[in-house]
């Protein structure tokens, strides 16, 4: 071999060896409460730079559950960077950065990419998943709660202070609801929640309320939505509840009313596998049963994940739902019927953005239905890994939309998922 031969296979090494190097890959996952503005904020930096493709599964950018970017991230050395995510939950989320790989969620893989780079990005939405998921490392995950409200507070993720949004939620209940129906306090949805349903009348106030029932339905124990309602209504995390999930939903009313349990919607973080204590996985499949009307109906209540076809226990009776979801999804929900309702005497308007003076009720603390939206990372990432995951952070406040409000506008804070809101 001459010396020229070993020049150039030196060459040709070092050439494969920097586009290795060139390659960036950024893999997120956890809480749909703010997948909307996480998605937004990717949107928007990688329009930033000089050329990107993207696809996602669905026909919705912002409510898909996977999605691929490739191309130029500002800012990044060899302009060749990949950012996949991944939304199954805050808890979930947490979970997955830190248990890999026993907990590595799947990811959409590049081959769904198609067209070229372009400045304004080339799109392609509904990609089929069959075939196309892999189980990968997470490297951030979003969470609508802080890890010391999930079984790893322990875990040495990163940063200290996590926080990067606050995220507002609301009592909503579903299309047809009760003229009377218009609050809920902690008590209330302390009763509610522990024992299923309760007659309207604890509610309203009016005796005439009595035959008509109120349902607890709501997300499963790897949601952080569920962890921020269990906190802030005083609950308890990891207490018990009994949540009920609609069966036979028709366009005009709710069918049978079953009990979530082992089979149905299990628990996924903390084991509790009991009737009733299961839920949903999303906050959009949960808006969508509130989108049902409150008509008299006839309720089978069940344990299992099938609706019998026994006689009903109750028949033609006026029922109720009630629930907690993120203003982002109420404003789907409510766009559809459903009614939201205030909370604790104080309500919000669910719109996108906030009006501000919905916005000033959560800012100085007169409404306290929100949580502290965190990113947090893995330790060990790249140089272009952190400067990436730093960027997010800071664009996120131009892109936080109706999922909340950005932390420097707060007025009032809280230590604690679900604690004392107090004055800054």
């Amino acid at each position: 071999m001459n010396f020229k031969t070993i020049l150039m296979g030196a060459l040709a090494l070092t050439l494969t060896l920097g586009a290795a190097q060139a390659q960036t890959e950024l893999r997120i996952t956890g809480a749909t409460a703010f997948r909307a503005a996480a998605m937004n904020t990717l949107l928007a930096r990688f329009l930033a730079g000089t050329g990107f493709r993207y696809a996602h599964n669905g026909d919705s950018f912002t409510g898909c559950t996977y999605a691929v970017f490739e191309g130029n991230y500002p800012g990044i050395t060899g302009n060749n960077t990949t950012i996949r995510v991944s939304w199954n939950g805050s808890v979930e989320g947490i979970n997955a950065v830190v248990n890999s790989p026993s907990a590595d969620p799947l990811y959409l893989n590049s081959g769904v990419l198609t067209g070229n780079l372009t400045v304004s990005g080339t799109a392609t939405p509904n990609v089929t998943t069959s075939g196309n998921l892999t189980a990968l490392q997470s490297d951030l995950s979003f969470s609508d709660v802080n890890k010391a409200s999930t079984p790893f507070g322990s875990a040495p993720l990163e940063p200290t202070n996590a926080n990067v949004g606050v995220v507002v939620f609301s009592m909503i209940a579903n299309d047809g609801a009760p003229a009377g129906l218009t609050n809920v306090t902690q008590k209330q949805f302390e009763a509610l929640f522990v024992n299923g349903y309760e007659e309207l009348s604890l509610f309203t106030g009016n005796a005439s309320d009595n035959d008509a029932l109120v349902f607890a339905s709501g997300r499963n124990d790897g949601s952080g939505t569920r962890t921020t309602y269990m906190a802030e209504t005083g609950v308890g995390i990891t207490t018990l509840v009994q949540q009920y999930i609609g069966g036979n939903i028709t366009a005009d009313e709710i069918g049978f009313i079953k009990l979530s349990g082992p089979t149905n919607q299990p628990s996924t973080i903390w084991n509790q596998n009991l009737a009733g204590n299961g839920g949903y996985s999303s906050g959009g499949s949960l808006n969508t049963l509130f989108q049902a009307k409150a008509s008299a109906v006839d309720i089978y209540f069940s344990d299992t994940a099938v609706v019998g076809t026994d006689p009903a226990d109750l028949e033609d009776i006026p029922v109720t739902l009630i629930t907690f979801l993120t203003i982002s999804d109420c404003v789907t929900a409510v766009g559809q019927g459903a009614k939201a309702l205030s909370y604790n005497g104080v309500g919000i308007t669910p719109a996108n953005p906030l009006s501000a003076g919905d916005q000033n009720k959560v800012k100085y603390g007169a409404y306290t239905a929100w949580g502290y939206q965190t990113l947090y990372r893995r330790s060990g990432l790249t140089a272009n890994q952190l400067a990436i995951d730093a960027d997010i952070r800071a664009s996120i406040p131009a892109n936080i939309g109706a999922a909340g409000i950005p932390i420097s506008a707060m007025a009032s804070s809280r230590v604690v998922d679900g604690g004392v809101v107090n004055s800054l």
